[in-house]
């Protein structure tokens, strides 16, 4: 399979031609195949119609790789076990993304839209001259079905006479994602950043008018982001006693909540400045009384001489290296000679939370051949299909990038989010970031 995968990784997929190659549509099918070659591995091309999916099917004995061609392609990968089948991952695959799928992979695939075609490329070893010994999952009914050499499609619905045999009662569906707030959603290829910006507008968008409630509503968010406030009032007193504190921006500031919360707690009276992606956000800001500016970190031009400025949780949104380094850069620029800057950002090295699944992530699903940096993530709230990114980093990747952008009495602080929330904490946690701006 590696061996493959180097050379599947080595093609500009954008060259192929494959329109001509496209097979005809039966009017009964979700998606219909055109086998193209079979050694030295099988080659197929499939076609989707809008909407269509495969049943949830086994990869035994057999691996290899799916190219998007053309349209939205998602994978549901399932893990099967002790007779329970359980919902685990989500990958959506746009033009040129790659799925791995290795031996043993349990999953569905998707066209992502209901109203747009779908053509992959499909790339296995062994080649399979037919769908004989297949198995799918019937999720409605809990059966499983093993399809025959005849089978046109790994789909339920067939003529009896398609299948080898059906095993009723056979298993015990979990929905494991319903166990979570937020589920891991690798998108490949990594966007562009102006793309991630647009899913993070939409991500926003939806919850603009309920943010508050659900983040309140989850106990683990709501002592962590507690604590966080706590350590920024805390230091915001200190920097007051230097020089009198008058005005504070907060970079991707929501709906304000967070920043009325802080001055509250800090027992201070200073202006309160804002900038957020989300126009919807930008308006409930302004209803609790932030000066807001348009934009995200670029919302800071014409900015200068601010006592201090908070980037809680959204520093995290930035894309790319070069985007998170410019962003530092131009925070500093708009703060007052001794004015400080207060970042959180998620650790990738924090045990309990994330971090080791992007690792593993990273490798499994050839993230980094697909333009993705260590600890790159998309993510989707659990029930909604709008896709918002985060970047976990390491406290020396992070204290790099601040002295680099010229941040001098750079402290760091562990905050607990997943495990001890809100408390300081010596190993994991997320990572809090005290840096001034030098006199």
């Amino acid at each position: 399979m590696e061996e493959l995968g180097e050379w599947v990784f080595q093609q500009d997929w954008s060259q192929l031609a494959w329109k001509h190659a496209l097979p005809q549509w039966e009017e009964d099918e979700a998606y219909s195949r055109n086998i193209l070659a079979l050694e030295p591995f099988e080659v197929a091309l499939l076609r989707w119609k809008p909407g269509a999916e495969s049943a949830v099917h086994l990869h035994e004995g057999f691996w290899g790789f799916v190219v998007c061609l053309s349209g939205q392609l998602e994978h549901h990968g399932f893990r099967y076990q002790s007779g329970r089948l359980t919902l685990e991952d989500r990958v959506v695959a746009f033009e040129g993304g790659v799925l791995a799928e290795p031996d043993g992979t349990v999953h569905r695939l998707v066209n992502g839209s209901a109203d747009e075609p779908l053509v992959t490329l499909h790339l296995y070893s062994p080649a399979l001259a037919d769908l004989g010994g297949l198995q799918l999952f019937d999720v409605d009914h809990r059966h499983v079905f093993t399809l025959a050499a005849s089978a046109p499609a790994a789909v339920l619905g067939l003529a009896p006479d398609q299948y080898e045999s059906v095993e009723r009662d056979a298993f015990v569906l979990e929905e494991g994602e319903v166990l979570t707030t937020h589920v891991i959603t690798p998108v490949v290829p990594k966007p562009a950043s102006k793309r991630v910006r647009q899913l993070l507008s939409a991500y926003y968008r939806e919850q603009a008018q309920d943010y508050d409630r659900l983040d309140q509503s989850d106990e683990r968010r709501r002592e962590y982001t507690q604590g966080i406030n706590a350590c920024i009032a805390e230091h915001l007193q200190g920097l007051n006693d230097e020089q009198p504190i008058r005005r504070v921006l907060d970079v991707g500031c929501g709906t304000g909540r967070r920043a009325r919360e802080i001055r509250e707690l800090s027992g201070l009276d200073y202006r309160l400045l804002g900038t957020d992606l989300s126009p919807e956000m930008r308006a409930i800001a302004a209803e609790r009384g932030l000066e807001m500016h348009d934009g995200f970190w670029e919302g800071t031009s014409g900015l200068n001489a601010l006592d201090a400025i908070t980037f809680l949780y959204a520093f995290s949104h930035l894309v790319t290296p070069i985007e998170r380094q410019e962003a530092l850069v131009k925070l500093r620029s708009a703060l007052r000679p001794g004015g400080m800057l207060f970042i959180d950002v998620f650790n990738r090295e924090d045990p309990h939370e994330w971090g080791p699944q992007l690792v593993e992530d990273f490798d499994s699903w050839y993230l980094g051949q697909q333009g993705y940096d260590a600890g790159d993530v998309f993510y989707s709230r659990t029930g909604s299909k709008e896709l918002a990114f985060l970047h976990y980093t390491n406290e020396q990747e992070m204290t790099e990038l601040l002295e680099q952008a010229g941040f001098s009495q750079i402290e760091c602080t562990r905050i607990g989010y997943a495990h001890k929330p809100g408390q300081e904490v010596e190993e994991g946690g997320s990572l809090m970031f005290y840096a001034k701006n030098p006199i």
